[in-house]
């Protein structure tokens, strides 16, 4: 963030950080008052960060880490600490990652000849095996039946028939500013899984037996899951 200029006396991490609550102000809403408030008006976030700084002083901790700011970026990504407010009247810390692709990310159940198409795909923060549906984060310019789409072509090689939008999951509200639409495909054809992506088999189960699977814990990632239970919920599979 080097480059960018900043008002004398500035940290460079505050100000990316508020240009950032300009570029994308839905990252930074304040919807309910009574919730977890984003504090973004400088004389109260400077006092919040007063009080912060003590706290985490008297604890022996680094007092830097109150200051609010965007402390990491690369092609994908920004991760920032926000100083909040929480019901209760206290001020705090919270990071987030919000994700430059935008808010909408999806979950895509693909269903060939009755059954459902899994993928054996490595997981790099989990540093392990999953078996899931294909999923994809939010693309620029790029609505969430296309994404879904691109998807399921480019993890499985998957020709869609037709594409049914399920619902909206939050597999991760604590953390990444996205949500993630739920869509059951009918695939005409699938082919090779993506080994580029970590992807290195597939899987053809019924509905059941995802059901066993998911019981066993053979399938534990949770975006397959909730979108399995909302697309079974609305009577889709």
């Amino acid at each position: 963030m080097s480059e960018r200029r900043l008002n004398r006396g500035e940290r460079a991490s505050l100000a990316a950080y508020r240009e950032l609550a300009i570029a994308r102000p839905t990252a930074f809403r304040n919807p309910d008052p009574a919730g977890v408030v984003i504090i973004l008006e400088n004389e109260e976030r400077c006092c919040a960060e007063t009080g912060i700084r003590e706290r985490l002083r008297a604890d022996g901790l680094p007092v830097e880490w109150a200051e609010a700011g965007l402390f990491y970026e690369d092609r994908w990504l920004w991760m920032v600490r926000d100083v909040v407010r929480f019901p209760d009247g206290e001020f705090g810390t919270y990071h987030r990652i919000v994700l430059k692709g935008g808010e909408q990310g999806v979950i895509v159940i693909p269903v060939y000849d009755g059954r459902i198409v899994l993928l054996r795909h490595f997981r790099h923060g989990a540093r392990g095996w999953s078996i899931e549906v294909p999923r994809g984060a939010p693309e620029s310019g790029t609505d969430t039946d296309e994404l879904a789409r691109i998807e399921l072509g480019e993890e499985c090689g998957g020709r869609v028939e037709s594409l049914a939008h399920v619902g909206c999951i939050n597999s991760n509200s604590g953390l990444i500013t996205v949500s993630m639409q739920v869509y059951v495909a009918s695939l005409e054809s699938f082919g090779a899984p993506n080994v580029g992506e970590g992807i290195v088999a597939t899987y053809l189960v019924s509905p059941a037996e995802l059901e066993e699977w998911i019981g066993s814990g053979k399938v534990t990632d949770a975006n397959t899951i909730a979108g399995f239970a909302l697309a079974r919920i609305r009577g889709l599979l």
